[in-house]
């Protein structure tokens, strides 16, 4: 429905023209198309609903419409009429008007690619899959119907599948924005950062002007904790899209992640302004204000976040941990408790629940929080370490060993990134020189190696203490804290177990 014009006036001509006495007696083929002519244009006028009844009313005047030799004119008919329905978000209508042009015309590729899409807004997705795989094995294929499809093998986690039918519809469109832009994402969901950063760059030098796929390589950038190449980016997509609110939160927490607070603040304020209802940008606002000692603030864009119309579970974790940090271990508590009630799948609730119980010598009631955190998140590798921790400190010492290294034996750490290292070292299999010797690698930046040093202090200072070496703990937990990554759950563990070694 590509058409330009004036359709008010068309429309108000085709009406008298329709409304003469007798126009649905007559047998005139020009006059007869009339009622389809007010039906496209009041389409393209925006009034879809208007539309369908003039649909309506031809085919309720054409009792044989598809029948004979018109199959294909009646088949554009249904087409249009479930286009009118769709944007009206009336899926099952649309679908049926879809599904009768396709008994008229079993291989219209048009046909079962929109079926599909009302399907995949109705969540059909295995139905959505089948009109694509119909529709591609016509003779009409396209590089859109490939992406379409690849999007439901993605909804259904079909990594692999998603990213075969990617490559087709780059084979068939090498210059397809889009197919390299949603490859990208398939990609970082597999972990494959290094071909998401390459297809976010391809997207980029095809369409300039778009700021979505900059600012997600940006964002891929910040994952690799590679912060200022993170921030250009985000700073680009700003420039392509001012009132973007997502580039000044992504922008901020890189900023904050070199602990350049005062910008973190600047964006996240303006992220905030951009997007008032973001209750998680008044929490963002909230830790920059705390790092810079405005604690009055903080608490008051922590009520912002409480105020907007569904403030996330994320917002009680991030109050619970503030909470934590200013010693108000009850108030940390319920903010943690309340954000699990909140998201039962969320595991960052249950996350600094845990810690906080295991940090008190709660360790049964820890222990079942990171079961259950190792059961909704088996990638989380991190619970393992708690795990371990809290059966040692519960006399399972054999038993806590003889799980962890099973764990360190799966696929899911023989990437042997930094998390894995810390397991190998618990387990026995790395020094803890060696492990301090990663942690600081001078090729590493100066942010992610303040990071990795956070941990590494407190995971080697725990496996001190569990052996009884309370001073080297203790020295340990010192250099924990001298990181000042008070954002990190290693960070607040270390100072508890400091202050108990105190007194």
């Amino acid at each position: 429905m590509e058409r330009v014009g004036n359709y008010t006036g068309a429309i108000t001509n085709y009406t008298k023209a329709i409304e003469s006495k007798g126009f649905w007696d007559q047998d005139w083929p020009a006059l007869d198309e009339l009622p389809l002519e007010i039906a496209r244009d009041k389409y393209l006028a925006g009034n879809y609903a208007g539309a369908v009844t003039e649909y309506d009313n031809y085919i309720q005047h054409h009792p044989y419409l598809g029948k004979g030799l018109i199959k294909s004119g009646a088949a554009k008919i249904y087409i249009e009429r479930g286009e009118a329905q769709y944007v009206q978000h009336n899926y099952h209508d649309a679908i049926a008007d879809y599904s009768q042009a396709l008994q008229l015309r079993p291989k219209d590729t048009e046909a079962f690619y929109l079926r599909a899409k009302a399907h995949w807004k109705l969540n059909n997705f295995s139905e959505a899959a089948a009109d694509y795989d119909a529709g591609l094995t016509n003779h009409h294929i396209n590089a859109e119907a490939y992406i379409r499809r690849a999007m439901i093998k993605d909804e259904v986690e079909d990594y692999t599948g998603a990213i075969k039918d990617l490559d087709a519809a780059i084979e068939f469109d090498p210059r397809n924005v889009n197919a390299y832009y949603f490859r990208a994402f398939v990609k970082w969901s597999t972990k494959d950062r290094t071909g998401a950063l390459a297809d976010f760059t391809t997207a980029v030098a095809l369409h300039p002007e778009y700021p979505r796929p900059v600012l997600f390589r940006g964002a891929v950038k910040a994952e690799l904790h590679d912060y200022p190449a993170a921030i250009i980016d985000f700073s680009k997509a700003i420039q392509i899209a001012p009132r973007l609110a997502d580039a000044y939160e992504m922008r901020g927490a890189a900023f904050y992640r070199q602990f350049n607070f005062k910008d973190a603040l600047a964006d996240f304020n303006k992220a905030a302004s951009l997007s008032p209802t973001n209750a998680w940008a008044y929490c963002e606002c909230a830790k920059a204000m705390i790092r810079l000692t405005n604690y009055s603030g903080a608490v008051s864009n922590f009520n912002r976040a409480l105020k907007c119309a569904s403030p996330s579970a994320r917002v009680f974790v991030s109050m619970g941990w503030y909470y934590r940090q200013m010693g108000n271990f009850a108030a940390a508590r319920t903010n943690f408790e309340q954000a699990i009630q909140l998201d039962t799948n969320d595991i960052s609730g249950l996350i600094g629940l845990g810690c906080l119980q295991a940090d008190q010598l709660q360790f049964t009631a820890a222990l079942e929080n990171f079961r259950t955190v190792e059961k909704l998140d088996p990638s989380w590798v991190h619970a393992w370490y708690h795990i371990y921790f809290i059966r040692v400190r519960l006399g399972q010492n054999k038993a806590a060993q003889a799980e962890l290294s099973d764990h360190m034996k799966s696929a899911s750490v023989a990437d042997n990134n930094w998390p894995s290292k810390i397991g190998n070292y618990l387990t026995g299999n790395l020094s803890e020189n060696d492990l301090l010797k990663i942690a600081s690698d001078s090729s590493i930046n100066m942010a992610r190696r303040r990071e990795q040093l956070c941990e590494a202090y407190y995971y080697a200072g725990m496996q001190n203490l569990l052996i009884g070496d309370k001073n080297k703990a203790a020295d340990l937990f010192r250099k924990c804290l001298n990181t000042d990554e008070k954002d990190f759950m290693e960070y607040a563990s270390a100072e508890a177990e400091l202050d108990r070694l105190k007194n």
